[in-house]
Protein backbone atom coordinates (compact mmCIF):
# COMPACT_ATOMS: atom_id res chain seq x y z
CA UNK A 1 0.00 0.00 0.00
CA UNK A 2 2.92 2.64 1.20
CA UNK A 3 4.27 1.64 -2.72
CA UNK A 4 1.49 2.28 -4.33
CA UNK A 5 0.84 5.70 -2.45
CA UNK A 6 4.98 6.67 -3.47
CA UNK A 7 4.21 5.81 -7.01
CA UNK A 8 0.57 7.70 -7.30
CA UNK A 9 2.28 10.63 -5.45
CA UNK A 10 5.64 10.75 -7.46
CA UNK A 11 3.03 10.18 -10.62
CA UNK A 12 0.97 13.19 -9.41
CA UNK A 13 4.04 15.48 -9.24
CA UNK A 14 5.83 14.51 -12.29
CA UNK A 15 2.57 15.31 -14.12
CA UNK A 16 2.42 18.81 -12.76
CA UNK A 17 5.61 19.35 -13.93
CA UNK A 18 5.35 18.13 -17.50
CA UNK A 19 2.21 21.02 -17.81
CA UNK A 20 4.22 23.63 -16.29
CA UNK A 21 4.89 25.64 -19.27
CA UNK A 22 1.17 24.85 -20.85
CA UNK A 23 -0.90 27.67 -19.91
CA UNK A 24 -3.80 26.70 -18.04
CA UNK A 25 -3.06 22.74 -17.65
CA UNK A 26 -1.98 22.59 -14.34
CA UNK A 27 -4.93 23.83 -12.70
CA UNK A 28 -7.38 21.97 -14.94
CA UNK A 29 -5.24 18.90 -14.05
CA UNK A 30 -5.75 19.09 -10.26
CA UNK A 31 -9.66 19.72 -11.32
CA UNK A 32 -9.73 16.47 -12.65
CA UNK A 33 -7.23 14.82 -9.72
CA UNK A 34 -9.60 15.85 -7.09
CA UNK A 35 -12.74 14.52 -9.13
CA UNK A 36 -10.61 11.06 -9.24
CA UNK A 37 -10.43 11.51 -5.11
CA UNK A 38 -13.95 11.55 -4.78
CA UNK A 39 -14.79 9.24 -7.19
CA UNK A 40 -11.88 6.73 -7.97
CA UNK A 41 -10.55 6.82 -4.11
CA UNK A 42 -13.83 7.45 -2.46
CA UNK A 43 -12.30 10.31 -0.42
CA UNK A 44 -13.11 14.27 0.55
CA UNK A 45 -11.59 17.17 -1.20
CA UNK A 46 -10.41 18.42 2.07
CA UNK A 47 -8.39 14.90 2.24
CA UNK A 48 -6.88 15.74 -1.45
CA UNK A 49 -5.44 18.71 -0.28
CA UNK A 50 -3.85 17.26 2.68
CA UNK A 51 -2.42 14.10 0.83
CA UNK A 52 -0.94 16.44 -1.71
CA UNK A 53 -0.09 19.24 0.64
CA UNK A 54 3.81 19.72 -0.28
CA UNK A 55 3.45 18.91 -3.77
CA UNK A 56 0.96 21.71 -4.13
CA UNK A 57 3.31 24.30 -2.74
CA UNK A 58 5.31 25.24 -6.27
CA UNK A 59 1.26 26.34 -7.68
CA UNK A 60 0.09 29.54 -7.02
CA UNK A 61 -2.58 30.37 -4.76
CA UNK A 62 -5.39 31.50 -8.00
CA UNK A 63 -4.29 28.00 -9.41
CA UNK A 64 -5.46 25.97 -6.30
CA UNK A 65 -8.60 28.25 -5.57
CA UNK A 66 -9.65 27.91 -9.35
CA UNK A 67 -9.09 24.34 -9.58
CA UNK A 68 -11.38 23.41 -5.84
CA UNK A 69 -14.05 25.86 -7.67
CA UNK A 70 -14.44 24.48 -10.21
CA UNK A 71 -14.28 20.86 -9.14
CA UNK A 72 -16.91 21.94 -6.74
CA UNK A 73 -18.88 23.93 -9.29
CA UNK A 74 -18.87 20.02 -11.64
CA UNK A 75 -20.07 18.65 -8.40
CA UNK A 76 -22.58 20.91 -7.97
CA UNK A 77 -23.77 20.51 -11.03
CA UNK A 78 -23.06 16.84 -11.70
CA UNK A 79 -26.65 16.40 -13.25
CA UNK A 80 -26.62 18.50 -15.45
CA UNK A 81 -22.94 17.81 -16.69
CA UNK A 82 -23.68 14.03 -16.84
CA UNK A 83 -26.48 14.48 -18.66
CA UNK A 84 -25.15 16.57 -21.24
CA UNK A 85 -22.33 14.24 -21.75
CA UNK A 86 -24.48 11.26 -22.40
CA UNK A 87 -26.87 12.20 -24.81
CA UNK A 88 -23.65 12.01 -26.71
CA UNK A 89 -22.45 8.61 -25.54
CA UNK A 90 -24.08 5.60 -24.41
CA UNK A 91 -21.86 3.35 -22.04
CA UNK A 92 -20.58 4.51 -19.09
CA UNK A 93 -16.72 5.40 -19.67
CA UNK A 94 -14.37 4.72 -16.80
CA UNK A 95 -14.55 7.27 -14.00
CA UNK A 96 -11.22 8.54 -14.98
CA UNK A 97 -12.38 9.60 -18.64
CA UNK A 98 -15.60 10.59 -17.21
CA UNK A 99 -13.82 12.95 -14.98
CA UNK A 100 -11.53 14.70 -18.12
CA UNK A 101 -15.08 14.82 -20.04
CA UNK A 102 -16.88 16.89 -17.04
CA UNK A 103 -13.86 19.13 -16.81
CA UNK A 104 -14.38 19.46 -20.90
CA UNK A 105 -18.04 19.80 -20.33
CA UNK A 106 -17.92 22.07 -17.72
CA UNK A 107 -15.44 24.39 -19.43
CA UNK A 108 -17.55 24.55 -22.43
CA UNK A 109 -21.20 25.23 -21.52
CA UNK A 110 -21.24 26.73 -17.87
CA UNK A 111 -17.48 28.63 -17.87
CA UNK A 112 -18.14 29.50 -21.22
CA UNK A 113 -14.25 28.95 -22.68
CA UNK A 114 -14.24 28.60 -26.06
CA UNK A 115 -14.67 25.19 -27.18
CA UNK A 116 -11.19 24.61 -29.51
CA UNK A 117 -9.70 25.85 -25.60
CA UNK A 118 -11.68 23.31 -23.32
CA UNK A 119 -11.06 19.93 -26.24
CA UNK A 120 -7.25 20.71 -26.48
CA UNK A 121 -7.34 20.85 -22.37
CA UNK A 122 -9.27 17.91 -21.98
CA UNK A 123 -6.95 16.02 -24.67
CA UNK A 124 -3.91 17.21 -23.53
CA UNK A 125 -5.22 15.77 -19.79
CA UNK A 126 -6.24 12.54 -21.58
CA UNK A 127 -3.13 12.36 -23.19
CA UNK A 128 -0.99 12.53 -20.13
CA UNK A 129 -3.04 10.95 -17.61
CA UNK A 130 -4.50 7.58 -19.52
CA UNK A 131 -1.95 7.20 -21.63
CA UNK A 132 -3.90 5.42 -24.56
CA UNK A 133 -4.72 6.41 -28.09
CA UNK A 134 -8.01 4.94 -28.07
CA UNK A 135 -8.96 6.44 -24.91
CA UNK A 136 -7.72 9.74 -25.86
CA UNK A 137 -9.34 9.87 -29.25
CA UNK A 138 -12.54 9.19 -27.51
CA UNK A 139 -12.11 12.26 -25.28
CA UNK A 140 -11.78 14.20 -28.53
CA UNK A 141 -14.59 12.61 -30.09
CA UNK A 142 -17.01 13.18 -27.62
CA UNK A 143 -16.21 16.85 -26.69
CA UNK A 144 -15.95 17.50 -30.61
CA UNK A 145 -19.97 16.05 -30.88
CA UNK A 146 -20.74 18.60 -27.78
CA UNK A 147 -19.29 21.31 -29.50
CA UNK A 148 -21.22 20.38 -32.76
CA UNK A 149 -24.60 20.42 -30.44
CA UNK A 150 -24.30 23.74 -29.27
CA UNK A 151 -25.12 25.46 -26.59
CA UNK A 152 -26.75 23.75 -23.53
CA UNK A 153 -30.34 22.55 -24.00
CA UNK A 154 -32.77 24.60 -21.70
CA UNK A 155 -34.90 21.63 -20.60
CA UNK A 156 -31.45 19.90 -19.27
CA UNK A 157 -30.59 22.99 -17.17
CA UNK A 158 -33.96 23.26 -15.83
CA UNK A 159 -34.05 19.47 -15.40
CA UNK A 160 -31.49 20.26 -12.63
CA UNK A 161 -33.32 21.69 -10.25
CA UNK A 162 -35.14 18.60 -9.64
CA UNK A 163 -32.34 15.88 -10.44
CA UNK A 164 -30.38 17.72 -7.43
CA UNK A 165 -33.28 16.17 -5.18
CA UNK A 166 -33.01 13.08 -5.84
CA UNK A 167 -29.64 11.46 -4.43
CA UNK A 168 -29.83 8.71 -1.46
CA UNK A 169 -29.30 11.59 1.12
CA UNK A 170 -31.87 13.76 -0.13
CA UNK A 171 -34.62 10.57 -0.09
CA UNK A 172 -33.75 10.27 3.39
CA UNK A 173 -34.21 14.12 4.64
CA UNK A 174 -37.27 13.59 2.42
CA UNK A 175 -38.91 11.22 4.62
CA UNK A 176 -37.28 12.14 7.97
CA UNK A 177 -38.16 16.06 7.32
CA UNK A 178 -40.95 16.53 4.14
CA UNK A 179 -40.27 17.10 0.63
CA UNK A 180 -40.79 20.78 1.24
CA UNK A 181 -38.32 21.23 4.07
CA UNK A 182 -35.70 18.92 2.12
CA UNK A 183 -36.10 21.02 -0.97
CA UNK A 184 -35.41 24.01 1.36
CA UNK A 185 -32.29 22.14 2.71
CA UNK A 186 -31.36 21.48 -0.92
CA UNK A 187 -32.05 24.69 -2.33
CA UNK A 188 -29.43 26.39 0.10
CA UNK A 189 -27.04 23.70 -0.07
CA UNK A 190 -26.62 24.98 -3.94
CA UNK A 191 -26.81 28.41 -3.83
CA UNK A 192 -23.72 30.34 -3.50
CA UNK A 193 -21.09 29.84 -0.99
CA UNK A 194 -20.63 32.57 1.82
CA UNK A 195 -17.58 33.16 4.23
CA UNK A 196 -18.08 33.73 8.23
CA UNK A 197 -15.58 35.20 10.32
CA UNK A 198 -15.41 35.28 14.29
CA UNK A 199 -14.34 38.31 15.70
CA UNK A 200 -11.70 38.08 18.55
CA UNK A 201 -13.13 40.86 20.86
CA UNK A 202 -16.55 41.64 20.67
CA UNK A 203 -15.99 45.53 21.54
CA UNK A 204 -14.67 45.46 17.86
CA UNK A 205 -17.56 43.76 16.08
CA UNK A 206 -19.09 46.75 14.47
CA UNK A 207 -15.56 47.90 13.39
CA UNK A 208 -15.38 44.92 11.69
CA UNK A 209 -18.95 45.07 10.30
CA UNK A 210 -18.12 47.98 8.83
CA UNK A 211 -14.57 47.59 7.69
CA UNK A 212 -14.98 44.39 5.82
CA UNK A 213 -18.52 45.85 4.51
CA UNK A 214 -20.49 42.66 6.40
CA UNK A 215 -23.36 41.62 8.63
CA UNK A 216 -22.85 40.87 12.08
CA UNK A 217 -25.10 37.51 12.24
CA UNK A 218 -27.40 37.83 15.57
CA UNK A 219 -25.93 39.22 18.67
CA UNK A 220 -22.65 36.63 17.95
CA UNK A 221 -19.35 38.04 17.22
CA UNK A 222 -19.85 36.59 13.97
CA UNK A 223 -20.00 38.60 10.53
CA UNK A 224 -20.96 37.46 7.08
CA UNK A 225 -18.83 39.12 4.04
CA UNK A 226 -20.39 40.51 1.43
CA UNK A 227 -17.79 38.87 -1.10
CA UNK A 228 -15.74 36.23 -0.68
CA UNK A 229 -11.64 36.64 -1.14
CA UNK A 230 -8.28 35.48 -0.38
CA UNK A 231 -8.60 35.01 3.16
CA UNK A 232 -4.95 35.80 4.01
CA UNK A 233 -5.27 39.34 1.96
CA UNK A 234 -8.64 39.89 4.17
CA UNK A 235 -7.60 43.18 6.53
CA UNK A 236 -7.02 41.73 9.98
CA UNK A 237 -5.87 38.34 9.20
CA UNK A 238 -2.47 39.14 9.68
CA UNK A 239 -2.93 40.60 12.81
CA UNK A 240 -4.98 37.74 14.18
CA UNK A 241 -8.13 39.98 14.79
CA UNK A 242 -10.88 37.56 13.67
CA UNK A 243 -10.55 33.69 12.27
CA UNK A 244 -12.75 31.69 9.49
CA UNK A 245 -15.93 29.92 11.26
CA UNK A 246 -19.33 29.46 10.08
CA UNK A 247 -22.02 30.82 12.35
CA UNK A 248 -23.70 27.52 13.18
CA UNK A 249 -20.23 26.17 14.31
CA UNK A 250 -19.85 29.05 16.96
CA UNK A 251 -23.22 27.94 18.46
CA UNK A 252 -22.03 25.16 20.97
CA UNK A 253 -19.58 27.64 22.76
CA UNK A 254 -22.27 30.58 22.94
CA UNK A 255 -25.03 28.21 24.36
CA UNK A 256 -22.49 27.94 27.47
CA UNK A 257 -22.84 31.54 28.21
CA UNK A 258 -20.31 32.98 30.86
CA UNK A 259 -17.16 30.83 30.24
CA UNK A 260 -14.63 32.98 31.85
CA UNK A 261 -11.98 30.84 34.42
CA UNK A 262 -14.15 27.84 33.54
CA UNK A 263 -11.83 24.80 33.07
CA UNK A 264 -12.78 23.33 29.36
CA UNK A 265 -11.54 20.69 27.47
CA UNK A 266 -12.42 20.85 23.83
CA UNK A 267 -12.76 17.26 22.15
CA UNK A 268 -11.67 16.84 18.74
CA UNK A 269 -10.31 20.86 18.35
CA UNK A 270 -8.34 20.94 15.18
CA UNK A 271 -8.00 23.35 13.77
CA UNK A 272 -9.04 25.35 16.52
CA UNK A 273 -11.65 27.50 15.59
CA UNK A 274 -13.93 26.38 18.90
CA UNK A 275 -10.55 26.88 21.01
CA UNK A 276 -10.26 29.79 19.81
CA UNK A 277 -14.30 31.25 20.89
CA UNK A 278 -13.45 29.56 24.14
CA UNK A 279 -10.25 31.58 25.25
CA UNK A 280 -11.02 34.68 23.72
CA UNK A 281 -13.87 34.69 26.32
CA UNK A 282 -11.67 33.75 29.15
CA UNK A 283 -11.86 29.89 29.49
CA UNK A 284 -9.25 28.09 30.89
CA UNK A 285 -9.29 25.78 27.62
CA UNK A 286 -6.91 22.11 27.12
CA UNK A 287 -7.35 21.03 23.30
CA UNK A 288 -7.53 17.65 22.33
CA UNK A 289 -7.21 16.24 18.99
CA UNK A 290 -5.10 13.10 17.75
CA UNK A 291 -3.73 14.41 14.18
CA UNK A 292 -0.61 15.92 14.83
CA UNK A 293 -0.89 18.29 11.73
CA UNK A 294 -4.05 19.93 12.09
CA UNK A 295 -3.17 20.31 15.86
CA UNK A 296 0.03 22.35 13.97
CA UNK A 297 -3.17 24.61 12.36
CA UNK A 298 -4.23 25.19 15.93
CA UNK A 299 -1.00 26.34 17.08
CA UNK A 300 -0.78 28.77 14.16
CA UNK A 301 -3.89 30.16 14.89
CA UNK A 302 -2.91 30.86 18.53
CA UNK A 303 -0.34 32.29 17.29
CA UNK A 304 -2.04 34.74 15.25
CA UNK A 305 -5.05 35.27 16.93
CA UNK A 306 -2.73 35.98 20.06
CA UNK A 307 -4.49 33.65 22.20
CA UNK A 308 -3.42 30.67 24.49
CA UNK A 309 -4.44 27.19 25.57
CA UNK A 310 -2.93 23.79 26.86
CA UNK A 311 -2.82 21.39 23.40
CA UNK A 312 -2.75 17.57 23.84
CA UNK A 313 -2.04 15.55 20.97
CA UNK A 314 -3.83 12.18 21.62
CA UNK A 315 -6.82 10.02 20.25
CA UNK A 316 -9.59 10.72 23.05
CA UNK A 317 -10.59 6.95 23.29
CA UNK A 318 -6.79 6.49 24.98
CA UNK A 319 -6.86 10.15 26.92
CA UNK A 320 -7.23 10.05 30.53
CA UNK A 321 -7.57 13.36 31.85
CA UNK A 322 -5.36 14.19 35.54
CA UNK A 323 -8.76 16.05 36.08
CA UNK A 324 -12.47 16.76 35.58
CA UNK A 325 -13.53 19.97 33.71
CA UNK A 326 -16.15 22.29 34.34
CA UNK A 327 -17.74 21.84 30.35
CA UNK A 328 -16.44 19.27 28.08
CA UNK A 329 -17.48 20.24 24.26
CA UNK A 330 -17.15 17.23 21.56
CA UNK A 331 -18.25 18.21 18.53
CA UNK A 332 -17.91 15.28 16.91
CA UNK A 333 -16.33 13.72 13.33
CA UNK A 334 -19.53 13.16 11.13
CA UNK A 335 -20.49 13.05 8.23
CA UNK A 336 -20.45 16.56 7.68
CA UNK A 337 -23.84 16.27 5.51
CA UNK A 338 -24.87 19.94 6.93
CA UNK A 339 -21.44 21.39 4.93
CA UNK A 340 -22.81 20.16 1.14
CA UNK A 341 -22.59 23.87 0.45
CA UNK A 342 -19.10 24.04 1.04
CA UNK A 343 -18.79 20.15 0.57
CA UNK A 344 -20.64 18.91 -2.23
CA UNK A 345 -18.15 15.28 -2.84
CA UNK A 346 -20.48 14.58 0.64
CA UNK A 347 -23.52 13.88 -1.37
CA UNK A 348 -21.65 11.37 -3.74
CA UNK A 349 -19.56 9.26 -0.94
CA UNK A 350 -22.11 6.90 0.23
CA UNK A 351 -23.70 9.47 2.86
CA UNK A 352 -26.45 7.00 3.98
CA UNK A 353 -22.91 4.45 5.48
CA UNK A 354 -21.06 7.61 6.22
CA UNK A 355 -23.80 8.37 8.59
CA UNK A 356 -24.07 4.54 9.78
CA UNK A 357 -20.37 4.85 10.36
CA UNK A 358 -20.15 8.33 12.16
CA UNK A 359 -22.85 7.30 14.65
CA UNK A 360 -21.39 4.81 16.48
CA UNK A 361 -18.14 6.79 16.47
CA UNK A 362 -20.20 9.48 18.28
CA UNK A 363 -21.85 7.22 21.10
CA UNK A 364 -18.79 5.61 22.12
CA UNK A 365 -16.85 8.86 22.27
CA UNK A 366 -19.75 10.22 24.29
CA UNK A 367 -19.26 7.40 26.83
CA UNK A 368 -15.63 8.05 27.09
CA UNK A 369 -15.41 11.77 27.68
CA UNK A 370 -18.69 11.66 30.09
CA UNK A 371 -16.49 10.65 33.27
CA UNK A 372 -14.66 13.84 32.85
CA UNK A 373 -17.43 16.22 33.54
CA UNK A 374 -17.40 17.85 36.93
CA UNK A 375 -20.19 17.10 39.16
CA UNK A 376 -22.80 19.87 38.08
CA UNK A 377 -20.78 20.67 35.00
CA UNK A 378 -21.93 20.28 31.49
CA UNK A 379 -21.33 17.88 28.32
CA UNK A 380 -21.79 19.82 25.21
CA UNK A 381 -22.21 16.90 21.93
CA UNK A 382 -22.54 18.84 18.39
CA UNK A 383 -22.27 17.47 14.98
CA UNK A 384 -22.30 19.45 11.41
CA UNK A 385 -24.80 16.59 10.05
CA UNK A 386 -28.38 17.00 8.98
CA UNK A 387 -29.15 13.43 10.51
CA UNK A 388 -31.01 12.78 13.33
CA UNK A 389 -29.32 9.70 13.46
CA UNK A 390 -26.00 11.84 14.31
CA UNK A 391 -27.94 13.97 16.27
CA UNK A 392 -31.27 13.55 18.48
CA UNK A 393 -31.40 9.95 18.47
CA UNK A 394 -27.24 10.02 19.94
CA UNK A 395 -28.61 12.44 23.02
CA UNK A 396 -31.86 10.57 23.49
CA UNK A 397 -30.35 7.04 23.50
CA UNK A 398 -27.03 8.83 25.76
CA UNK A 399 -30.24 10.38 28.06
CA UNK A 400 -32.01 6.62 29.07
CA UNK A 401 -28.58 5.22 29.69
CA UNK A 402 -26.93 8.31 31.83
CA UNK A 403 -29.61 9.01 34.30
CA UNK A 404 -27.21 11.98 35.62
CA UNK A 405 -27.53 13.76 32.60
CA UNK A 406 -30.10 15.95 31.36
CA UNK A 407 -30.88 18.36 29.11
CA UNK A 408 -30.64 22.23 29.63
CA UNK A 409 -32.72 24.15 28.51
CA UNK A 410 -31.82 27.12 26.03
CA UNK A 411 -32.75 30.26 25.79
CA UNK A 412 -33.55 31.36 22.83
CA UNK A 413 -33.96 35.25 23.10
CA UNK A 414 -30.42 35.18 24.57
CA UNK A 415 -29.08 34.48 21.20
CA UNK A 416 -31.88 35.56 18.99
CA UNK A 417 -32.53 32.04 18.04
CA UNK A 418 -35.92 31.19 16.65
CA UNK A 419 -37.92 28.65 19.28
CA UNK A 420 -38.43 26.46 16.05
CA UNK A 421 -34.90 25.54 16.32
CA UNK A 422 -35.30 23.93 19.97
CA UNK A 423 -36.16 19.75 19.33
CA UNK A 424 -38.74 17.63 21.17
CA UNK A 425 -35.43 16.85 23.59
CA UNK A 426 -34.28 20.29 24.25
CA UNK A 427 -31.35 20.45 21.90
CA UNK A 428 -30.91 22.94 18.91
CA UNK A 429 -31.40 21.73 15.36
CA UNK A 430 -29.81 23.99 13.29
CA UNK A 431 -31.16 23.75 9.36
CA UNK A 432 -29.06 24.37 5.94
CA UNK A 433 -31.72 26.91 5.35
CA UNK A 434 -31.78 28.42 8.98
CA UNK A 435 -31.46 32.47 7.80
CA UNK A 436 -32.02 31.81 4.55
CA UNK A 437 -32.14 36.10 3.78
CA UNK A 438 -28.24 36.24 4.27
CA UNK A 439 -27.66 33.24 2.60
CA UNK A 440 -27.85 30.14 4.96
CA UNK A 441 -25.97 28.39 7.30
CA UNK A 442 -24.25 25.24 8.23
CA UNK A 443 -26.39 22.32 9.09
CA UNK A 444 -25.91 21.56 12.97
CA UNK A 445 -26.91 19.68 16.09
CA UNK A 446 -26.08 21.00 19.77
CA UNK A 447 -27.36 19.95 22.98
CA UNK A 448 -25.64 21.11 26.27
CA UNK A 449 -26.39 18.45 29.00
CA UNK A 450 -25.88 18.87 32.57
CA UNK A 451 -23.87 16.96 35.21
CA UNK A 452 -26.28 16.20 38.10
CA UNK A 453 -24.77 16.22 41.64
CA UNK A 454 -26.17 12.47 42.44
CA UNK A 455 -27.67 10.20 40.04
CA UNK A 456 -31.87 10.56 39.30
CA UNK A 457 -34.26 8.57 39.72
CA UNK A 458 -34.49 6.62 36.04
CA UNK A 459 -38.55 8.08 35.70
CA UNK A 460 -36.44 12.25 36.11
CA UNK A 461 -37.36 14.29 32.89
CA UNK A 462 -34.72 14.68 30.47
CA UNK A 463 -34.98 18.50 29.78
CA UNK A 464 -34.30 20.97 33.24
CA UNK A 465 -36.06 24.33 32.91
CA UNK A 466 -33.90 27.67 33.44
Amino acid sequence: VLAKIKYMKNNFVGNLKKLRSKTGLQERFLVVEILNHVFVHQETIKNFFFVHEKELLELKTSQIAYSNRTAKGILKRLSFVDKKIFTVIKKRPSNVILNILRMGTLDMFIEKTPAYASVFCAVELAKITIKNKQAVGFVNGVLRSLERQGDYDENLDSSFSTEKNTSDLAKYCSKVYGIKKQKEIWTSFYSEQMLDITVRNVDEVEWWVKNLDGKRIGSSNTIRLSKIKEITKIQGYEEGSWWIQNYSATLPVLLLGNVRNKNIIDCCAAPGGKTMQLSSLGAITTSLDRSVSRMETLKKNMIRTGLSCKVVISDIMDFSPDKLFDVVLLDAPCSSTGTIRKNPEIEHLDPMTRISFFSEIQKNMLERVKSWVKPGGKLVFSTCSIAPDEGENIISSFLVENSNYYVEKIDTDLLALEDSLIDHIGGVRVSPDYLSEIGGVDGFYIAVLKKEYQVLPKSAKFIKPL
